[in-house]
C-alpha cells in the first residue's frame, strides 16, 4: 500500500476503496463516509436521492428509535447526495471513533428497505421536489446553470421527476445499492489528528468487512460537463414578480489548477460583490438596486464559472449594467487597492479565528471529495485556515483581469417581467462588461 509521505495524501486502500487523508491539531475527527455512485448512476432520476432518505429508516442492527439515540449519544449525522456521489457525514472527538464509524458503518452499508416506510420517504421527497421546483420558478440561479450547462446540476435533477419518484420501486433502489455501493466505489475522507496508519487500522477492521466487493463491478462513467452551450441572454417571463432578478455568469478556462492560492476566489468575491465593495455601495446609494447577490465562483471539470446577480426595477437594468461596467473598467486597468486588500487580509484572520473548528473540519473534508471526483488529484495548497497568509496583492489583479477579459463565455438570465427593451443585447452587455 503507497502512503505519500505528505500531510495531506490519498491513499490507496485495495481494490479501489479510497481514502483522502489531512492531519489537523484537534482532538475532533471530521469523517466522511460514502460512495462514488450519485445521480448520474440513476437510471430513473431520483433514486440515489430515495436510497439516501432510506439509509435512517432502520438496519439489520438498529431500529429507527436505535438510530435516533445513537444521533444523540454517539455520532450526528448528515447525509447528502451528490451528482457523483452520496456521502455520510461526522465531527466527534477521538475518544468515540470506533463507535462514531461502527455506527456510520451500520447505517451507510447494513440498511433495510422497507416498504412501509419507503411510502413515508416518498411523500416525504415528493414534498421537497414541489418546494424546489416553487423555488426553480422564482429563482434565476436555477435558469443560469440550465442555461450554461447541458447536463443540469440543480436540485429537481438529484430529487428527480415526480413520474419518476412515484414509479421507483423496492427493487430499484436495492439495484442501485448493488450496482454502487460496492468496495470498488467506496471513499473515505477525514481530516484527523490520528496518523494514518491507524485510520487504516481502524478501515481494514470496522468498515471493510462490511463491504461488498462486486465482481461484475463496471467502472464509473466519465461524464463530460464541459459548458457546451453557446453564449447567451434569455429572458425567463414571470409577470407576476414585481422585482427583476438578473445573474450574469463568467465561464473561462483558469480553474483551481492554475490559480495559485484558491482564497484568492475569497478575495475577488468580495470585491466584486461584498457589502462594503465600491460597486455595492455605488448601486445602492443611486437607489438602482433593491438587493444585489454576493458574487459566487463554482468549478466544473477545469472550468471555472463566475456568476453575480441583483434585483430591481425593469427601467433600472441597462443603468445598473452601465454602472457596474464603469467599476469593472476601473477594476480591470487598476486592480484591488492596497488599502482594500489591507482591510480584506484582517478580515480573513477574523474569520478564520471565529470559524468553528468543526466547521473547517468539515468543509475541508467535504472539499477534498469534489476535487477528487471532479479533478482527479487534491490541489497542492490545501490548508484553508492559513492560506490567505500566502495571498498577494499581484496574484489577485492577475487573476481579475482573467476573468474579466472578454475572451470568456457570458450568459445573462433575466427572471421576471421584463420586455426586450428594457435589457442590453447578449453583445452590448459584454463589451460593457468584458474588456
Amino acid at each position: 500500500m503507497k502512503i505519500r509521505k505528505k500531510p495531506r495524501r490519498i491513499v490507496n486502500l485495495g481494490d479501489g476503496a479510497t481514502l483522502l487523508y489531512k492531519t489537523t491539531k484537534r482532538k475532533a475527527s471530521a469523517w466522511y463516509m460514502g460512495f462514488l455512485g450519485g445521480a448520474m448512476e440513476d437510471e430513473k432520476e431520483g433514486t440515489a436521492h430515495f436510497l439516501e432518505h432510506m439509509l435512517f429508516n432502520g438496519t439489520n442492527k438498529r431500529t429507527c428509535e436505535d438510530i435516533n439515540k445513537d444521533e444523540i449519544e454517539i455520532a450526528s449525522l448528515n447525509a447528502y447526495t451528490g451528482v457523483y456521489y452520496t456521502i455520510l457525514e461526522s465531527v466527534r472527538t477521538n475518544k468515540l471513533t470506533n463507535e462514531t464509524l461502527e455506527f456510520m458503518t451500520d447505517i451507510l452499508l447494513n440498511n433495510k428497505i422497507n416498504e412501509d416506510k419507503m411510502e413515508n420517504e416518498r411523500k416525504v421527497i415528493i414534498e421537497e421536489l414541489n418546494k424546489t421546483l416553487d423555488k426553480y420558478k422564482i429563482n434565476v440561479g436555477y435558469h443560469n446553470l440550465s442555461q450554461i450547462f447541458e447536463c443540469s446540476f440543480n436540485y429537481p435533477k438529484i430529487l428527480g421527476t415526480l413520474e419518476d419518484i412515484e414509479s421507483i420501486n423496492k427493487n430499484d433502489l436495492e439495484e442501485f445499492k448493488k450496482k454502487n455501493y460496492v468496495k470498488q466505489n467506496f471513499i473515505l475522507s477525514v481530516v484527523t489528528k490520528m496518523p494514518v496508519k491507524k485510520v487504516i487500522k481502524l478501515y481494514k477492521e470496522i468498515i471493510e468487512p462490511k463491504l461488498f466487493y462486486a465482481n461484475d463491478y463496471q467502472p464509473r462513467k466519465v461524464y463530460d460537463i464541459e459548458p457546451s452551450k453557446p453564449e447567451s441572454l434569455v429572458i425567463v417571463k414571470n409577470e407576476n414578480l414585481q422585482q427583476v432578478s438578473c445573474m450574469i455568469s463568467l465561464v473561462y478556462n483558469k480553474g483551481i489548477k492554475d490559480c495559485e492560492n484558491r482564497n484568492i476566489f475569497d478575495y475577488i468575491r468580495v470585491l466584486i460583490g461584498g457589502q462594503n465593495s465600491s460597486l455595492f455601495t455605488r448601486l445602492r446609494k443611486m437607489g438602482l438596486i433593491y438587493s444585489f447577490g454576493s458574487c459566487s465562483f463554482t468549478e466544473y471539470n477545469h472550468k471555472s464559472v463566475c456568476s453575480f446577480d441583483f434585483k430591481c426595477l425593469p427601467e433600472k437594468i441597462k443603468q445598473i449594467i452601465d454602472v457596474i461596467g464603469e467599476e469593472f473598467k476601473t477594476l480591470y486597468e487598476n486592480g484591488m487597492s492596497q488599502e482594500f486588500f489591507e482591510k480584506e487580509h484582517k478580515n480573513q484572520e477574523y474569520l478564520n479565528d471565529e470559524l468553528p473548528s468543526s466547521y473547517n473540519m468539515l468543509r475541508i473534508a467535504k472539499g477534498m471529495i469534489l476535487d477528487y471526483v471532479e479533478l482527479g488529484y487534491l490541489p497542492k495548497k490545501l490548508n484553508w485556515k492559513n492560506e490567505h497568509k500566502k495571498i498577494t496583492l499581484n496574484q489577485i489583479n492577475r487573476y481579475l483581469k482573467t476573468i474579466l477579459s472578454r475572451d470568456n463565455k457570458m450568459y445573462v438570465t433575466y427572471l421576471g417581467n421584463v420586455k426586450d427593451e428594457d435589457v442590453y443585447s447578449l453583445e452590448e452587455t459584454k463589451s460593457k462588461l468584458l474588456f
